[in-house]
């Protein structure tokens, strides 16, 4: 049997790219502990994680975890706003960052990541729990369609 979030794309720091290297001086690490994983194993990970000085917090193993989940949700919701006439990009970027003090906007941090990434999490999220929340913006479609990201 294969976890959740390995069937759906979930793992976090499985693909080098931007958005992971910023996590690089992180004190605290998330860790999802995959049903067949036997207790011994996830207590010995822990452990070697905290000798090395870590905070670990554990996650379910569920789709998308916690970060990428998040991302691909703000970043869905903006590119909806943008679609829908609300703002701009660069409009929803800056009130993000500025207004939650966000490290980036939304769609820039989906940029960053690849717009293929983001859908497919979106996609999985969608399969895995069957919810309408997941519905991919048209405007993330269009522009992965089109081999664009959204600041083009």
């Amino acid at each position: 049997m294969i976890s959740a979030s390995a069937k759906t794309g979930g793992a976090e720091a499985s693909k080098t790219d931007s958005s992971v290297h910023q996590y690089g001086k992180a004190k605290t690490l998330a860790i999802a502990v995959a049903d067949q994983c036997a207790a011994s194993a996830a207590t010995a990970a822990i452990g070697l994680l905290q000798a090395a000085g870590f905070d670990v917090a554990r996650l379910d193993d569920v789709p998308g975890l916690a970060v990428m989940r998040t991302v691909a949700m703000l970043a869905n919701e903006a590119a909806d706003a943008v679609n829908q006439g609300v703002c701009s990009a660069a409009g929803a970027d800056d009130a993000m960052r500025l207004g939650v003090n966000y490290p980036r906007g939304p769609l820039a941090w989906a940029d960053a990541v690849g717009l293929d990434r983001i859908v497919a999490v979106l996609r999985h999220l969608g399969a895995w729990y069957g919810e309408d929340r997941y519905r991919i913006s048209p405007l993330l479609q269009r522009r992965l369609a089109a081999g664009r990201k959204l600041h083009d």
